[in-house]
């Protein structure tokens, strides 16, 4: 449920962000509606003083809810482009903080600090394959610890682990399910500005790819691990959840649909016992609709995501759907009987439905 106006007003960022605006625009009589739209905006900027005074700056030309739309629209750094005159240089645009701290980093941290903007809500495992894939443990923490020194890298830490983070990892517990690990993420203005960094580095499409084979490899462990009934593989991978779309959203960007089928199948089951019927059927609809498999190895990957898409469409009560999807299955199945068992299987529930 959306916060209550008279609740959020309490909150420190938010008192701060009104009484900035008020600064600006002495008019200004927030509504409830103001209130908790200045909510989704403090918010937004992660309640950083300086990012709320850049935005009150605009509040003379544009209401709470334009300000808000600006900002989730992609646009913060272009909102926020300009600060008080008494300010020194490096405070009077949000870029200009971040790229002052960024640059005070060795090249190290920065390509690290780059590497985490592919994140999508952080993450426990990936953080050190994807952001450093050649780097040793021990290199990392070092890096790791540089960033969240300069409080750009924010650390959280998951069941069972340690309140903080300490220098050789101990107590970090490495199973595939991420138990205990703790997750390095991104403010959503850090996350930004590293995004930024990325493309005037040229490493957008290398480590989004490489973001994209990890969850990929990542979401196959899983869903075999989902099947097989262990404990704790569901909400594993309802912790990545944001970077698994990501990583599909990826996949589809760039047309590579074997692999987005693949990550999309291997996550069928989790689709299905967790209620992510309509979602799990869009992303495999996605893959498996641009055209039929080639090689025998995409004819069997391509049964597999027609499976899983018909166990969703059959959930939906769309058993039309479900029983052509299951026939196509079969019929990319020729080379492998359990797929063709599992296809029959799905044929028989629906007829009986």
């Amino acid at each position: 449920a959306p916060p209550q106006s008279d609740e959020v007003a309490h909150v420190s960022s938010v008192a701060l962000l009104i009484e900035r605006i008020s600064a600006v625009n002495h008019a200004f009589a927030p509504t409830p509606a103001d209130i908790v739209t200045l909510s989704a905006i403090a918010r937004r900027l992660d309640g950083l003083p300086l990012a709320l005074e850049l935005v009150a700056a605009r509040s003379a030309l544009l209401s709470p809810q334009e300000l808000l739309t600006r900002l989730t629209n992609g646009a913060i750094f272009h909102t926020l482009a300009t600060g008080a005159r008494d300010l020194p240089d490096r405070q009077r645009t949000l870029y200009s903080a971040l790229r002052w701290s960024y640059d005070l980093l060795d090249a190290s941290a920065q390509r690290l600090f780059r590497g985490l903007a592919v994140l999508a809500g952080g993450t426990a495992q990936a953080a050190h394959e994807i952001a450093l894939s050649a780097s040793s443990d021990e290199r990392f923490l070092d890096v790791m610890s540089a960033l969240v020194a300069s409080n750009l890298v924010t650390v959280e830490s998951g069941p069972g682990s340690a309140d903080t983070v300490s220098s050789n990892g101990a107590g970090a517990d490495k199973s595939t399910t991420g138990v205990g690990e703790r997750r390095f993420s991104l403010l959503h203005t850090m996350r930004d500005f590293g995004l930024r960094c990325l493309k005037e580095h040229r490493e957008e499409r290398t480590l989004r790819q490489r973001h994209a084979e990890y969850f990929v490899a990542w979401g196959e462990r899983m869903g075999q691990e989902s099947q097989q009934g262990r404990e704790g593989a569901h909400s594993a991978i309802e912790r990545e959840i944001e970077n698994v779309r990501a990583a599909l959203r990826w996949l589809q960007e760039t047309e590579q649909s074997q692999a987005g089928q693949r990550l999309a199948s291997a996550l069928g089951y989790f689709w299905d016992v967790r209620g992510y019927w309509r979602e799990g059927l869009t992303w495999l609809m996605a893959f498996v609709s641009w055209g039929a498999a080639g090689s025998a190895e995409d004819r069997l990957v391509r049964s597999k995501a027609l499976r899983y898409a018909s166990v969703l469409a059959y959930n939906m009560s769309d058993l039309d759907h479900a029983s052509a999807l299951a026939n196509e299955a079969l019929d990319c199945a020729t080379d492998d009987p359990a797929l063709q068992a599992s296809a029959y299987n799905a044929l028989a529930t629906i007829a009986y439905a």
